[in-house]
């Protein structure tokens, strides 16, 4: 009978040894509160394996040997770490710092393997939301997504739009946003998405489907080459 740490990879992917599980990492959503010395800086989760994680941060912090780190994951778990830097990257939409942990204890590491094996399960299927009020328009969007083996959801409202995003399991990277939705026009749901989800990336919807699923397509592989 499979206990402890097997008990909890039964069924689940995984890769032999120690070092290589350590390494199994996915774009996990969530936040991060980096505390150094005597500051602390907030950020948004890039990725995530039991080794570290890639936090876009607001504020790079000075001193980074010994950190305490705070993640908050899409679970609401809150776990708490001690951990270090390990390098900063210049980006366009801000820096990013790769963080080691430097031991992760049995409660954290429960949380972040869930996070880490709902996370790659749902990026395998490569989700993207498409939030169109034209119904026709936003099929023949689907249908080319489909066709470029991405999983469009389509919602019919704003609050369903919200709890597809808001749930785990669709782990959601990319949506296509049209010039309107319901009552809301694009450029106020595209800001409320950047506020309230800041991982997702927005791709906008125009009389192309084509052109949207490889805009989507596009947008997927900036998600698939962040590493750390």
């Amino acid at each position: 009978m499979a206990t402890g740490s097997e008990a909890r990879w039964a069924g689940k992917p995984r890769r032999a040894g120690t070092e290589k599980r350590r390494a199994l990492r996915a774009p996990v959503h969530g936040h991060a509160v980096l505390h150094g010395d005597r500051a602390a800086t907030a950020g948004v989760i890039h990725n995530l394996s039991l080794g570290g994680a890639l936090v876009r941060v607001g504020e790079v912090l000075g001193r980074t040997d010994a950190l305490d780190v705070e993640l908050r994951l899409p679970s609401a778990r809150r776990v708490m770490l001690r951990g270090h830097g390990i390098r900063v990257d210049r980006e366009g939409d801000g820096p990013r710092m790769a963080v080691g942990f430097d031991r992760v204890p049995p409660d954290a590491e429960d949380a972040i393997e869930d996070a880490v094996i709902t996370a790659l399960s749902a990026t395998r299927a490569r989700h993207v939301l498409v939030v169109d009020a034209i119904e026709e328009r936003q099929l023949d969007v689907a249908a080319a997504m489909r066709a470029r083996e991405l999983t469009p959801l389509t919602p019919r409202t704003p609050l369903e739009a919200i709890e597809l995003l808001g749930d785990p399991a669709n782990q959601i990277d990319v949506c296509a946003v049209s010039a309107r939705f319901a009552d809301v026009a694009g450029g106020e749901l595209t800001a409320f998405l950047k506020e309230a989800f800041p991982w997702v990336r927005i791709v906008r919807i125009g009389d192309d489907a084509i052109a949207v699923a490889d805009d989507a397509v596009e947008a997927w592989h900036d998600v698939e080459d962040l590493t750390w």
